[in-house]
């Protein structure tokens, strides 16, 4: 589906004097994708703002205030939302919940911090053809971890971060069977880039697998039409504290240092 705009080029470009230079500042740091749509909404209440609207303002800021042109604002808006957006999920989580005890990881700290994480939740692989086992590493962009009474570290949630699926749904889907054993929850932050999810009355595939299959579906377009599976992405934080009680019995609340998640 195609990427839709609700403000006029005129709208845009009247908004850049205004909340232009915030847009710009706000989206080149790590997680300001999680509070750029209240900045934009303020600028114009009672419209339906979504991530194309953004995208607008931000490119017509760049070439405005810092005189770029309009291929290099397109490929800035590409940088700060595409290559660092798991990074944004990650800090933005970190920053909210650390204080409780709760850490976004990456595989990489998965490998040098808790590797007997990293043999959990890995799969076995067994290779016909030459008769060998392996183990593959899921779609896990993103592990949800804390500490038990003991001090051991434990997971209890996946993240997938996509900015757009482009026919790739069956993965979350895929990866969310494939672990089912594990008893943690598993769900997907996007940008919904093209608002593919259709609406609770007339629904993507996309839309049904994930809500068939995956513990929750948290979006960063304003326009992306929510229910009780598919929800706004200010609703992560309260759902991952939720998680950690009803998997790990025994977790401690106590602060998680900054340099231990990274």
């Amino acid at each position: 589906m195609a990427r839709k705009r609700v403000l006029t080029q005129e709208e845009v470009n009247s908004a850049i004097n205004t909340i232009g230079q915030m847009v710009t500042s706000q989206l080149r740091q790590r997680c300001g994708l999680f509070t750029i749509k209240e900045i934009v909404q303020q600028g114009f209440p009672g419209r339906n703002i979504g991530i194309a609207d953004i995208e607008a303002i931000y490119e017509t800021a760049l070439m405005h205030f810092e005189g770029v042109d309009q291929n290099q604002a397109r490929n800035s808006w590409v940088a700060v939302t595409g290559r660092g957006f798991q990074d944004c999920v990650q800090e933005h989580i970190n920053r909210s919940l650390n204080s409780e005890g709760i850490g976004a990881a990456t595989a990489k700290w998965v490998r040098e911090t808790a590797p007997h994480l990293q043999a959990f939740l890995s799969l076995p692989a067994r290779r016909r053809c030459i008769q060998q086992a392996s183990h593959i590493w899921p779609d896990n962009d993103i592990v949800l971890v804390t500490k038990d009474r003991s001090g051991a570290w434990r997971c209890f949630g996946i993240l997938s971060c996509k900015t757009s699926f482009h026919a790739r749904e069956t993965e979350a889907c895929f990866w969310t069977l494939a672990t089912q054993a594990q008893g943690i929850k598993t769900a997907v932050v996007t940008l919904d880039f093209d608002e593919e999810f259709g609406t609770c009355q007339r629904p993507t595939k996309r839309r049904q697998l994930f809500e068939m299959y995956l513990d929750g579906t948290y979006s960063l377009n304003p326009r992306t039409a929510l229910c009780a599976q598919i929800k706004d992405a200010a609703q992560l934080i309260e759902d991952i504290r939720q998680w950690r009680v009803s998997v790990i019995a025994n977790a401690q609340s106590t602060l998680i240092r900054k340099e231990e998640m990274y």
